[in-house]
């Protein structure tokens, strides 16, 4: 009778991983569901030793799966998550620096792997998440450590582009409600024109990668619908608007047109 061939090697340790591997990933799963009615598993005295463990493995692998596969993205930003979720939960500053210091160094000293082996094939069987900060976010809530995401440091070019937007927004305002009320028959053109000026410039921002949210506080006040002022008393505006002719200037030098290239000129300086 002929005997059954195995992939892996007979013997104690090598009893088909991957079922085991699986069996580890469905108890962690179970584990889930009542983590959240569950007080932290983790004591604060004990943090320091476990997390320093976690670090150590979650490392390690980080070097498998960019060997061996990808890495998750955001490797960075995970780590962010991860450290001030242990300091928010109690973790000491000495172990908060050597954390810190050996997820920043993960890239380093990558140990080789048989990517094609036993091993590395049971391995790959496990789900790789596809970022870092989902995977540090579940380990956390698995052991009811609150996540604390820190703010993100602003991008330096907003600054650059508010002032530019801060420039431009009052002159602007000024000389399309004189035009309104001065040069009647140019308004619609001056309106329209203001409106495409605004259009290229979100669209610079945008494609520079800001979200919409920002994007829209950039550009909405410089909208021409938002220029536009209520006249309650047109012959006192009229007086204002021919009395100081600045927004004459503004216009004739067709200055409301560099808006876009000021913006990408913002965008690309501070890169």
């Amino acid at each position: 009778m002929e005997k059954t061939r195995h992939a892996f090697p007979a013997g104690p340790r090598a009893r088909s991983p991957v079922p085991v591997l699986a069996a580890g990933v469905l108890l962690a799963g179970s584990a889930i569901a009542s983590a959240q009615h569950q007080p932290p598993a983790i004591k604060t005295a004990e943090l320091g030793t476990v997390m320093s463990a976690y670090v150590d493995a979650v490392v390690e692998v980080r070097q498998f799966w960019t060997a061996c596969a990808s890495d998750p993205a955001d490797w960075d930003k995970g780590a962010a998550i991860l450290i001030a979720s242990l300091q928010a939960a109690g973790l000491d500053a000495d172990s908060v620096r050597d954390l810190q210091a050996r997820l920043a160094a993960s890239d380093t000293g990558a140990a080789r792997y048989d990517c094609t082996g036993a091993v590395a094939t049971a391995r790959l069987e496990v789900t790789r998440p596809n970022d870092w900060p989902s995977y540090h976010t579940g380990v956390l809530d698995r052991v009811g450590i609150k996540v604390v995401v820190p703010d993100a440091p602003e991008d330096p070019r907003l600054a650059a582009l508010r002032g530019i937007f801060a420039e431009y927004i009052p002159q602007q305002k000024f000389a399309l409600n004189c035009t309104a009320l001065i040069h009647v028959e140019l308004f619609p053109q001056t309106y329209a024109d203001w409106e495409s000026v605004v259009d290229k410039a979100e669209t610079s921002i945008a494609n520079a990668g800001f979200d919409a949210e920002t994007v829209g506080s950039l550009v909405g006040p410089a909208r021409a619908a938002a220029l536009m002022e209520q006249i309650t008393e047109r012959q006192d505006a009229i007086t204002g608007c021919v009395g100081d002719t600045k927004w004459m200037n503004w216009l004739g030098s067709f200055a409301p047109y560099s808006l876009p290239s000021d913006v990408e000129k913002a965008l690309g300086g501070a890169q």
